[in-house]
């Protein structure tokens, strides 16, 4: 065979799709032609050309750090904002609860579902009253049982009687004011009277619902007055405000402790806030 037969070029071998441990390299050296393994076959950093790059300022490991550090910063980061649409649908989906119920009562106020009938059946023009006394009036009669002599102010939806919803009182029984319906009224008292000093009793005005006391005011004692040379007497006022609950067929009365006890004068009156 001519030995030009067995030359082998290189460009004419099969070229390999991979190169793995095993396999071997050809290596032409000082020394001659030589194989390596391509397990030993390890690249220096003399014979990398961008080494300084990686090995200097451009890549530090302080740089991967601080890279790491950004990383984990910006995952926390991005779970808060998870959180935050949490937080932000809830409130999406109250606030269009809001808006259907908002929506529900704008319509309740239309004309066609809210009549005259039912702005009124409640307000102060309904329900309300003042009661008041000009002139001295005793109690002894009624047992201290307040009583009034004019109505200045009684609302449309109550009847004025002994058996009604609103009674300035005679000598056998004192003033009440009857509820109408279930609402919070406000009720304000002036009383100037005076009080028989030589009686055992009281000097309180109690404000009652249903028979039960409510709450009690003292004397704000002003002077003492004369009735004659042997009786004498405690005069001043009670001035009260009270915000109470009511429900229908509740009754308002007021009583002195002491019987013996004149109005000089006095006003009364319920106002509906609630």
């Amino acid at each position: 065979m001519a030995l030009e037969d067995e030359i082998i070029n290189i460009e004419d071998l099969e070229i390999a799709s991979e190169i793995k441990i095993g396999d071997f390299v050809l290596l032409e050296t000082t020394d001659g032609t030589k194989l390596i393994d391509f397990k030993d076959f390890i690249i220096g950093a003399d014979n990398v050309t961008f080494f300084d790059k990686i090995s200097s300022t451009y890549l530090q490991s302080s740089d991967i750090s601080a890279i790491s550090a950004k990383t984990l910063n910006n995952e926390s980061l991005l779970s808060s904002i998870s959180g935050v649409n949490n937080v932000t649908d809830r409130l999406e989906t109250r606030i269009n609860s809001v808006e259907s119920s908002l929506i529900t009562f704008i319509d309740s106020l239309s004309v066609t579902s809210l009549t005259d009938a039912d702005i009124t059946s409640n307000t102060n023009a309904k329900v309300g009253f003042t009661v008041s006394n000009a002139s001295s009036l005793s109690l002894e009669r009624s047992y201290g049982k307040v009583r009034f002599s004019t109505i200045d102010f009684q609302g449309t939806g109550l009847t004025e009687g002994a058996d009604a919803d609103i009674y300035l009182g005679d000598s056998g029984q004192g003033f009440f004011y009857k509820a109408k319906g279930s609402y919070g009224l406000l009720l304000n008292g002036m009383i100037n009277a005076s009080i028989l000093r030589y009686t055992s009793g009281k000097k309180l005005l109690y404000l009652k619902k249903n028979d039960t006391v409510v709450a009690s005011y003292a004397l704000s004692f002003t002077y003492d007055g004369s009735i004659s040379r042997t009786v004498h007497a405690d005069q001043g006022s009670f001035n009260f405000s009270i915000y109470i609950n009511l429900v229908a067929g509740d009754k308002i009365t007021l009583t002195f402790g002491e019987k013996n006890t004149t109005i000089k004068e006095a006003t009364f009156s319920g106002v509906r806030v609630g």
